[in-house]
């Protein structure tokens, strides 16, 4: 039977659903229909002790964090079993096998690959009841192997259909990595013991929604990729196993007692890893240590005071900071006319892990509301990263943290404050930063602003307005105007411009251009098969057309809307701070006409570059510096749940796939520059929009990830000898 199912996991299920139906009843009323009076956190039970002695919590359920191989099932590819060989239908490079193992090895300079697929009638695995799959391998050879492993559904694509983990092993290492099942946001329905986390992308156990989603009811085929190294590799696979049912057994075990699962300083309470906070002292020792890690990590020699290469090549001073290519390869110069190239992050100041209360007061364990903590929270929200920095720092934690994070992010090899940093850290004068420009605007369509509205541009004026004091500033960079905007490409573009509002000016604009391109209305009817009486009954349509017949009609209106949002863009930008750069919208898609009418007006184009490496394709005719204005990695094994955009399998591959990325980044001639997203943690139970993943560059205490901040440290140190490729940067 290749549908791989558990009858005890589905009669689990169906207990734990009865226990917690209960316990919502009891502990977690629906908000919308019952009444739920919050105070600081929630009402306390019994008094706190004041905040600078140590806290007590919960004793977690298990004594240290469980290792996902103890949560495993029978293996689905079993390589010692005969049988199980047989689902190994394609392999490119030289294949042996062992007695337990399956043997593939591959030249240097060579990769190679393992495609496995089910056998039986079905041709399918049932992994819905797990969250992911555990592959057990060693790496026989080879300094480092860097695998992509995929789990596929049928017309699987990188960014769609398919379960995607890349994954490291020393040589001579063996080791078991995970590959993560992540379900589509409506999925989380069929679990319904799971309904009574609320706002929560991330869920116990696991469970992980997101666009970027396998549906894993229907896995035909699971792939492992060996990436091409300078170095001849061999690799032995043993098994490849589900793990971690999808409603952990935890929940029915503990029924209400469940509940809260959030201890005092933000972070989950039934379970433990190395680096929890158990209490206040942790906080305060771990502070004091960082102390000592950044005398003996001093700022790297060969930066001067901006970040910039100071030993490398003199161009220009301009007291500005600014673009240029210098032997093929795109640089910022620094103001001193030093070559500078842009190693930040995002978000950088005190905030981080605010989140919600209303409706989920029991998450959270009490607060007395007379305790110095009450402070930051609010009856609605909780910010627990500030409430851990006054545990830590004491009454000037901000003053203090603002300092330590312009040290740590120097002691990095780090040089740029990224968008949504703190104004206070903007203004120090003591690390480089970019601004974020935001506004209202009269949409075209979903997240697209209508460029042609009279009040476009005094919109962009005003926003711009609101951050004068950074105009002129050497410290400030430039400015992102935007985030993210849905960019629809020609034909979608037009076509929510012909189905707007009779008084959208995109609409009129359009409509302007095809009286002037067709003589009568009937012979736009006949390429569209429409039955409009005249241009005003076009004009007062709201349906949806479709407008691919007249493709090169969108085009023309599209590159008007592309010119005219840039152009008012730059154009305002340049009013209000004529010495600093304009960085572009940052997108997360394009099309060639949008690119070509970037590359006439940006200075710099930000992707936000959530891949697993930098890989930009220029259109021709496009040659401007890029930035990746936004990227990140995160994982599960230490306390967070929700997995980002991009995942590993722990905090040492986390760093490894950092080091690769920001790599690769300084090698492409084009890019000046990676930032991040983000500095702080997110909250456990999630931001507004529900986001709780591990994606900071510290913990919910305001710690750095150790393992992260040493890769920061090995790409930032030498990261000027990497990008002018300097034959000791290696």
């Amino acid at each position: 039977m290749t549908t791989y199912t558990l009858l005890s996991t589905v009669m689990a299920a169906a207990v734990i659903g009865s226990v917690l139906t209960a316990c919502t009843k009891e502990q977690a009323p629906d908000h919308r229909d019952t009444a739920h009076t919050p105070t600081s956190i929630t009402a306390p039970a019994a008094p706190i002790e004041h905040a600078g002695a140590p806290r007590p919590t919960a004793p977690p359920i298990t004594a240290t964090t469980p290792t996902p191989a103890e949560h495993s099932e029978p293996p689905i590819i079993d390589l010692a079993r005969a049988a199980d060989r047989d689902m190994l239908v394609r392999h490119n490079g030289e294949l042996a096998w062992e007695k337990e193992c399956l043997v593939l090895s591959v030249p240097a300079d060579k990769g190679g690959a393992l495609v496995f697929r089910p056998s039986g009638a079905e041709n399918r695995w049932d992994l819905s009841a797990f969250n992911h799959l555990l592959i057990d391998m060693e790496a026989a050879q080879g300094r480092e192997l860097k695998l992509k492993v995929m789990a596929k559904n049928p017309g699987a694509k990188d960014w769609s259909d398919t379960a995607i983990s890349w994954m490291y092993l020393d040589e001579h290492q063996r080791a078991t990595r995970a590959i993560y099942l992540l379900r589509k946001y409506a999925d989380r329905n069929q679990h319904p013991q799971l309904s009574v986390f609320k706002n929560m992308t991330g869920l116990p156990g696991g469970y992980y929604t997101h666009w970027l989603s396998v549906d894993p009811t229907h896995i035909i085929e699971i792939t492992i990729n060996i990436t091409p190294r300078p170095y001849p590799q061999t690799l032995r696979l043993y098994t490849i196993r589900p793990a971690d049912p999808v409603v952990p057994a935890i929940l029915g075990e503990m029924g209400t007692r469940f509940f809260p699962f959030i201890d005092t300083y933000g972070q989950y309470l039934h379970e433990t890893w190395p680096g929890k906070i158990t209490g206040d002292e942790d906080l305060r020792k771990s502070f004091a240590e960082e102390e000592h890690d950044l005398e003996s990590h001093p700022v790297p020699s060969d930066r001067d005071k901006w970040g910039g290469w100071k030993d490398g090549p003199r161009r220009e001073a301009t007291g500005f900071f600014r673009t240029e290519k210098v032997n093929g390869k795109w640089w910022l110069v620094d103001p001193d006319g030093n070559l500078f190239w842009s190693h930040g992050v995002t978000g950088v100041g005190v905030g981080g892990a605010r989140t919600g209360l209303v409706g989920r007061e029991n998450y959270f364990t009490p607060i007395d509301p007379t305790d110095p903590l009450a402070q930051f929270g609010d009856g609605k929200e909780y910010d627990f990263t500030a409430a851990n920095l006054f545990r830590a720092l004491g009454p000037k934690w901000q003053e203090q943290y603002l300092d330590l994070s312009h040290r740590r992010l120097a002691s990095w090899g780090m040089n740029t404050l990224g968008m949504w940093s703190q104004r206070e850290m903007m203004k120090m004068g003591r690390t480089p930063y970019t601004v974020a420009i935001h506004y209202g605007y009269k949409s075209l369509s979903e997240k697209l602003p209508d460029p042609f509205e009279p009040s476009f541009r005094e919109n962009v004026r005003k926003s711009l307005e609101r951050h004068a004091d950074t105009a002129g500033d050497p410290w400030c960079i430039g400015y992102f105007v935007n985030n993210e905007l849905k960019w629809a490409g020609p034909v979608k573009a037009s076509e929510a411009a012909a189905s707007g509002p009779p008084d959208m000016a995109a609409k009129q604009r359009f409509i302007r251009q095809l009286k002037n391109t067709y003589a009568d209305i009937g012979d736009l009817n006949k390429l569209l098969g429409s039955s409009f009486a005249d241009w005003d009954a076009l004009s007062q349509n709201r349906d949806p057309l479709d407008l691919g017949p007249i493709n090169s009609d969108c085009e023309r209106f599209y590159r008007q809307l592309c010119e005219a949002y840039f152009k008012t863009c730059r154009e305002e930008v340049n009013r209000l701070a004529p010495n600093q750069l304009y960085l572009g919208c940052r997108f997360n898609k394009s099309d060639d006409i949008l690119m070509s009418v970037a590359n006439q007006y940006c200075d710099v184009i930000s992707y936000n570059l959530y891949e697993w490496e930098v890989r930009v394709k220029h259109w021709a005719g496009v040659d401007k510096p890029f930035i990746s204005s936004e990227f990140h990695f995160a994982a599960q094994d230490r306390g967070m749940w929700g997995l980002g955009l991009r995942w590993a399998s722990s905090q040492q591959e986390r760093a490894r796939l950092y080091r690769d990325y920001v790599l690769g980044a300084l090698e492409n001639p084009d890019c000046v520059g990676t930032h991040w997203f983000q500095y702080n943690s997110q909250a456990f139970t999630g931001r507004g929009d529900g986001e709780n993943n591990q994606v900071g560059l510290t913990d919910i205490g305001g710690r750095p990830w150790p393992e992260l901040r040493e890769a920061l440290r090995e790409v930032g140190q030498k990261m000027y000898l990497y990008r002018q490729d300097t034959p000791d940067a290696r």
